[in-house]
């Protein structure tokens, strides 16, 4: 029979150990709960970086006429550095919240990552297709012309094309939808 000092230190040991254990699990725990908010925060910003993204193309589509001609190469680059930017991070997060639900931590919003990077993927396509690059042959433009039209627009002199086509509805002209 073992002598009763050696049991007593085995279980000195064994609850020195398990002390350990729970002080281990603490730790993970906390750094689990750590981890899920800051993922949550990461997943908040990408879904709200696809919806600015898609705000800031509906403004140049809207206002093409915005943006001076030495200013697209400078736009080019900050739009391309922010498409490589935030694909990234969507890769980045995506493998977090992966990680985080294995461990059994799932992240809400998560599950729209997939369609919004798809989404984010379509956008960069769509932006690098129909944007000017240097060095691309273009239209001239006639800044008379531009500068004309923007004091027109500052003195309210315009009519947008919304307002023309339900006035050309309205006078019998069928025009498709």
């Amino acid at each position: 029979m073992p002598d009763s000092n050696v049991l007593d230190t085995q279980r000195e040991w064994a609850a020195g150990e398990l002390e350990d254990a729970r002080s281990w699990i603490g730790q993970v725990r906390g750094f689990l709960s750590r981890a899920s908010d800051e993922a949550e925060q990461k997943v908040r910003h990408c879904l709200r970086s696809r919806d600015r993204l898609a705000e800031i193309r509906r403004v140049m589509r809207e206002h093409p006429w915005a943006v001076e001609p030495e200013q697209l190469e400078q736009i080019s680059r900050s739009m391309r550095e922010f498409f490589d930017t935030t694909m990234a991070l969507f890769e980045s997060v995506q493998e977090l919240t992966d990680q985080l639900r294995g461990a059994g931590r799932p992240i809400e919003g998560a599950e729209l990552l997939p369609q919004a990077a798809a989404e984010m993927r379509s956008q960069r396509d769509q932006f690098l297709a129909a944007w000017p690059v240097a060095g691309q042959a273009r239209p001239p433009l006639n800044r008379e012309m531009v500068q004309k039209a923007r004091e027109q627009i500052g003195r309210g002199e315009y009519r947008n094309v919304k307002d023309l086509i339900d006035e050309l509805r309205g006078g019998g002209v069928q025009l498709p939808d």
